[in-house]
């Protein structure tokens, strides 16, 4: 049985709404062994002392294979990795602390393919010519260049060719490195999110105790602007956000509610119940402009709600699908109203879920790297 290496963000857990967790199922079901590496993840300063650069997690059984999660033990404070890139003269620091148990650990277990998703991992670009007889893929679920962080795009760049082949989100992400870098494409291929249809068996509760509620859910910049002046302009309004999200200013206001982070599955019921889904994106032109329709957005779409976005760079491609793009914060507020006084508050989308669930996805997946001789 072939392995195969997996280098994502964070730890895994089946059923994600994450591409690089559909491309672990997939390579699962096709009977390869599978070592998801959490990366990078940073620990308390009292264990940096630990001679153990690796640590193991949960595994979960598919069939004849299993995925066991495993994480690399960085032995920096994580004070010095979030200033590692403003301080450049850290970056020797920060490689070493990170590259060398990574490096040992693969030389070690010899992976058939090794796949890295985009993220402070492509800093490892510069060591995979010394991996001999590894096919090696990346993934991008946000181009490190666009939208993450361009002062590393030079390891990006060098991942990419590297690569015996580049997953790319969408056709806007294609488009701009044909236009900018051409060569760049030359084994790139367009693999669009899925995303996980709810069980239409499951019987979801309702959660709420409120009403007039309006949810989001993520990890993008948020435009907090927006959602206060939603929340004092509408007071019979509840907004429920969900994510990695804090603000002083909101503290007073009673309707907004901050839930932290929450697995897919816990979150479905608050969509489903939600009378209205929020996109409230802080407007970043240079990054949003290369988000397409994502796992949430097919989501909201699945339930028939009503989707409203702050309007941001990009944002015309999502009016065509039937997505609320108001023109301002007054036009926002106003749609808002609109959407509480309604009596229909559901859209049926012109959109073929079939094409983005995620057993298609992954037969896409397994087609690609075929046609790539990578299996």
């Amino acid at each position: 049985m072939k392995n195969v290496l997996i280098i994502g963000y964070m730890e895994f857990q089946p059923n994600m709404q994450r591409g690089i967790s559909l491309i672990t199922e997939a390579f699962a079901e096709n009977e390869y062994n599978v070592v998801y590496l959490s990366f990078p993840t940073y620990f308390p300063h009292l264990i940096i002392k630990s001679k153990r650069n690796l640590l193991k997690g949960t595994i979960h059984k598919y069939n004849k294979s299993i995925v066991s999660n495993k994480t690399v033990l960085c032995k920096v404070p994580y004070f010095f990795n979030k200033k590692y890139i403003k301080w450049s003269f850290l970056f020797p620091v920060y490689e070493k602390s990170h590259a060398k148990p990574l490096l040992n650990f693969i030389k070690k277990n010899k992976f058939d393919i090794i796949v890295i998703e985009s993220g402070k991992a492509v800093f490892l670009a510069k060591y995979l010519k010394d991996i001999k007889s590894t096919k090696i893929i990346y993934r991008q679920s946000d181009p490190v260049e666009f939208i993450l962080d361009g002062k590393l795009k030079k390891y990006e760049h060098k991942l990419i060719e590297h690569a015996d082949l580049t997953l790319v989100a969408n056709k806007k992400i294609f488009n701009e490195y044909e236009k900018k870098y051409p060569k760049l494409t030359d084994k790139m291929e367009i693999f669009e999110n899925g995303f996980v249809v709810p069980d239409e068996n499951t019987y979801y509760k309702n959660p709420y105790k409120t009403k007039n509620n309006f949810i989001y859910f993520g990890l993008f910049e948020l435009d907090w602007n927006y959602i206060i002046t939603l929340a004092k302009s509408i007071p019979e309004v509840n907004i429920h956000i969900f994510g990695p999200y804090k603000n002083k200013k909101i503290k007073k206001f009673k309707n907004i509610h901050l839930y932290g982070f929450m697995s897919h599955n816990k979150i479905l019921p608050y969509v489903k119940y939600s009378d209205t889904c929020l996109l409230p994106y802080k407007n970043d032109k240079e990054k949003l402009k290369f988000v397409g329709i994502t796992s949430k957005i097919l989501t909201y779409m699945y339930f028939e709600k009503i989707i409203i976005s702050t309007p941001y760079e990009g944002s015309e491609l999502l009016k065509e699908f039937g997505i609320l793009i108001p023109e301002n914060l007054d036009d926002f507020i106003k749609i808002s109203k609109k959407i509480i006084n309604s009596k229909n508050l559901k859209i049926k989308y012109d959109i073929n879920f079939e094409k983005y669930k995620t057993s298609t996805k992954k037969e896409e997946f397994i087609n690609i790297i075929k046609n790539y001789k990578i299996i």
